[in-house]
């Protein structure tokens, strides 16, 4: 008579969970880290949007004496994007008050570029070093 091995159904169950509960960790943290990068993006566009746009409609927030200031401006890109929780260097903020943009002259242009670092560089070694993000957004200049 052959011997047979009998496994319970819990020790089934455990080993199947131990097979599986790493790649089930591993998609979790990859959506959740997906999702970070995707609104630092989206914290970025809005953030120049409302810097090209103050310097375009030359708001009190962004100029003095009917010109741009560039520090007023840097400032106002960076308390707009701490609202959306990041923060944004000054050296990262590029300012162009009268540029061309889509081949139209007469046009305020804000450029940012931000490295996003995941929070798991050890389980998501495509982010570990760092992902670039530039972003451009442009307003029509106020005639004046």
């Amino acid at each position: 008579m052959a011997a047979s091995i009998v496994v319970g159904k819990s020790g089934v169950s455990t080993i199947e969970f131990a097979i599986v509960a790493p790649l089930l960790l591993l998609l979790v943290v990859g959506i959740i880290e997906f999702t970070q990068l995707m609104w630092t993006r989206e914290a970025l566009e809005q953030s120049a949007f409302s810097g090209a746009r103050c310097m375009g409609v030359l708001s009190a927030s962004c100029a003095s004496g009917g010109k741009v200031n560039n520090v007023a401006t840097d400032s106002f890109i960076q308390s707009v994007g701490s609202s959306w929780m990041i923060s944004i260097p000054t050296t990262a903020i590029a300012l162009n008050p009268n540029t061309t943009c889509g081949s139209v002259a007469g046009f305020s242009q804000v450029t940012l570029t931000y490295t996003f670092y995941t929070a798991a560089p050890n389980l998501i070694t495509a982010l570990a070093p760092g992902v670039t993000l530039t972003v451009q957004a442009c307003y029509p200049n106020q005639p004046a």
